[in-house]
């Protein structure tokens, strides 16, 4: 009697444990669906998510770029930084990598260069995202990479490379640093500007009298994420060993050496309605957590500039 009263309760414990391991397994199928339907949502029945896919048509059909990653690419570091990270914003599955031609920044980067003249193939991923609680879309973009020049050359562009590759290791990481901010801001204006005068979006104009967006009204907003603690670094390459000025520049990368910290650049885009021009109206900087963890083995072949320790996300 004792032995069938036992194995009853046996079997009863069996059978709750298996109804909640059945109601649990149905919730989490359930809260899997949903955050299924709303990427879909988010990435296929927006009209503003059609301007955005209506904007990588028109930009592969502009510049139609073919290249594939070569073993100058410094390999992929998981960081906690990018959109995946922002709590404020929703965002589409997947990212549309799309490599655009940058020209020559024409800048004068430091006393012994002259004008900068390059024009350089620049990738980044961008993905559509839609700010939370705001009737506001937003394009994030992260892993900024140098892909090549355009060809030609130009003969000042080499001239520029000459003097470039002629100052100390510091220094030429130093201007490197501020090339890759300015050319990240350019291919994110060339894409931004082909956004946000797409038909299809139907956002208010910019303010009337000139005054800045704020984000709230800003219709047009782009994310830049960065880690905020890297380093410049050569990368391994067989061909950089050559003795070639052009590959010598692109084995450069700017490494994340801490795996939290993050720089996020928010960028307010309007579309000016008396003269068609697409204007910048707000932009912000902030910092994101702190760099505490330092990642190790990372890709660094030779060190050109120590880890930047204290973040810097702020405007120069």
């Amino acid at each position: 009697m004792k032995n069938i009263r036992l194995l009853h309760i046996i079997l009863s414990s069996l059978l709750i444990i298996f109804i909640l391991n059945s109601c649990t397994k149905q919730e989490e199928i359930k809260n899997n669906n949903l955050s299924t339907h709303v990427k879909k949502s988010i990435s296929e029945n927006s009209i503003r998510s059609k301007a955005f896919d209506e904007t990588i048509k028109k930009l592969r059909n502009i510049y139609p770029i073919k290249y594939e990653l070569d073993t100058r690419e410094a390999g992929d570091i998981q960081t906690s930084c990018g959109p995946d990270d922002d709590p404020q914003i929703e965002c589409a599955e997947e990212a549309v990598t799309l490599p655009l031609p940058i020209p020559g920044t024409q800048v004068v980067y430091h006393p012994s260069l002259p004008p900068m003249d390059c024009g350089l193939v620049v990738q980044m991923d961008a993905i559509f995202c839609k700010n939370k609680g705001i009737d506001n879309s937003v394009i994030t973009f992260t892993n900024f990479e140098f892909l090549s020049f355009i060809t030609p050359v130009s003969d000042l562009c080499i001239d520029w490379l000459i003097a470039y590759n002629q100052l100390p290791y510091l220094e030429r990481a130093e201007v490197y640093q501020k090339i890759v901010a300015d050319y990240e801001a350019a291919y994110e204006l060339l894409f931004m500007q082909s956004w946000v005068s797409d038909p299809n979006n139907d956002f208010d104009p910019c303010p009337e009298d000139g005054s800045a967006c704020s984000s709230s009204y800003t219709a047009y907003q782009a994310r830049y994420y960065k880690s905020a603690c890297t380093k410049v670094c050569l990368v391994y390459d067989r061909d950089c060993d050559r003795e070639d000025q052009v590959l010598g520049f692109l084995c450069q990368k700017e490494i994340p050496c801490y795996s939290d910290g993050c720089c996020k650049k928010e960028t307010g885009y309007c579309m000016n309605s008396e003269t068609g021009e697409v204007e910048v109206c707000h932009e912000a900087y902030y910092l994101v957590g702190e760099c505490t963890n330092p990642i190790p083995n990372d890709p660094c072949f030779i060190e050109l500039k120590p880890c930047d320790t204290t973040p810097n996300c702020i405007e120069e």
